[in-house]
């Protein structure tokens, strides 16, 4: 079993901004990551990176490339393709294709994924609902669409799909859309959007394609179907955090309780990004917690350090 200083989980924005703030400090780390590269869910991000100071980008993938290069730069101590199998945060160990670890401190980067909505009917009409826009624009051109979604990824996609679509349905099934007051005034202004609140989707229409949808007013109680050749489901994101259920504190929806330090209710663990409660799901917050779980790991390091000596 090897023993290390620091293993940190995922190497997304946060964790890679942990591990380059433990290399400065000469604290030794390893970072695991599951797929082939760094930058995590930048590299699935369609829309532009415009508040983040470093640097602007029209999509994640420039976002991403920068981390990359990065790490490339650097040498960060990044071991990809790396399968956690298991992990138990109080003894502080891991289990990576089949090799145990074991460390003083853990990092949680593990990101988030795309919320998958159940609908009755998505297996049969699979070519005609979607998670995601990237490499499929031209299913969508000329086509009537339904979006369902209130967050800035849902409205986002509503507003370029109506330059390439007839119609746009909006749908959410609360009565305030939870997106930025610049998207929603041009989402309302944008007379190819039809916005439909406090509405859900009941089940799919068509045959062989899909036709249209069945929706339901939670307000009224009213059914009525709606034209769509294609559906666009954007209802948000769910944290990669089943590995540590049951072991360190979270809320309902499985995002980890943090402290100031980024610390969780477990001494030595970490939880750094979106997966964060409190937290915001920006790169910047996502940068900015991972320097700061370095930050504290490195106070708690020198403590250790001038005990022993």
């Amino acid at each position: 079993m090897d023993s290390l200083e620091t293993i940190i989980i995922g190497a997304g924005p946060a964790g890679l901004s942990c591990a380059l703030e433990l290399q400065d400090c000469k604290i030794g780390y390893i970072v695991f990551e599951k797929s082939s590269r760094v930058g995590g869910q930048l590299w699935d991000m369609k829309s532009s990176v415009r508040n983040f100071v470093g640097g602007y980008s029209p999509g994640g993938e420039l976002t991403a490339q920068r981390l990359v290069d990065l790490a490339d730069v650097m040498k960060a101590n990044v071991e990809f393709n790396a399968n956690v199998e298991q992990v138990d945060l109080k003894l502080k160990t891991v289990v990576v294709n089949g090799h145990r670890h074991k460390a003083k401190y853990i990092v949680i980067a593990t990101g988030c994924r795309l919320k998958e909505l159940p609908l009755p009917g998505t297996s049969i009409f699979s070519d005609s609902v979607f998670y995601r826009t990237a490499g499929k624009e031209a299913e969508f051109a000329g086509k009537k669409v339904a979006v369902i979604g209130g967050g800035d990824s849902a409205l986002i996609q509503c507003l370029e799909l109506s330059q390439r679509s007839p119609q746009v349905h909006l749908i959410h099934r609360t009565s305030k859309l939870k997106a930025r007051p610049d998207l929603v005034t041009a989402v309302r202004s944008n007379p190819k959007i039809n916005l439909l609140l406090e509405t859900e989707v009941d089940s799919l229409i068509g045959q062989k394609r899909l036709a249209g949808l069945q929706v339901i007013s939670s307000r009224s109680g009213e059914v009525r179907d709606i034209e769509a050749e294609c559906l666009l489901i954007k209802i948000g994101y769910m944290p990669n955090t089943e590995p540590f259920r049951g072991q360190v504190n979270m809320d309902s929806s499985g995002h980890i309780f943090i402290d100031q330090n980024c610390q969780t209710n477990v001494p030595g663990v970490f939880a750094v990004g979106d997966l964060t409660n409190p937290g915001y799901p920006r790169i910047a917050v996502a940068a900015g917690h991972g320097t700061m779980a370095a930050a504290h790991i490195r106070t708690l390091f020198e403590g250790s350090v001038k005990k022993l000596n």
